[in-house]
């Protein structure tokens, strides 16, 4: 599983984010377990992958949660069905140059479909 386990965002990515804005104070990242899942009604996955593993993981518990990849609520691929590798975030440190902010730009357009979108998830 590519899951992530414990870990703190390395120097490299803590620097990039704070070029563009962004803090990421005392943030770790943890390994996702079926504990996790129970009251969840939303998780997101970052790639195909993770997302086959999470409906997988949501399946084994016998928890209901929306199990979306982050990328399906850019506007520009809802039409897209997941999993698609259009909808993957790929990895910063290997795309070049430029890795990182053509990641952020992918995960922030997602993140204001996702705004865009809670307050019909909330109503609900």
């Amino acid at each position: 599983s590519t899951l992530s386990s414990s870990s703190a965002a390395s120097d490299v990515y803590k620097r990039q984010l704070a070029s563009h804005g962004y803090q990421l104070p005392g943030h770790i990242s943890r390994h996702i377990d079926a504990d996790w899942f129970d009251g969840l009604d939303l998780v997101l996955a970052m790639d195909s992958m993770n997302y086959r593993d999470l409906l997988v993981l949501a399946t084994m518990t016998g928890s209901e949660p929306h199990v979306r990849m982050l990328r399906s609520f850019d506007p520009a691929l809802t039409h897209l069905e997941a999993p698609h590798p259009d909808l993957d975030v790929p990895d910063p440190y290997y795309g070049g140059r430029d890795g990182f902010g053509a990641v952020l730009s992918m995960i922030e357009a997602a993140a204001d479909g996702l705004v865009g979108e809670l307050p019909d998830r909330l109503d609900r």
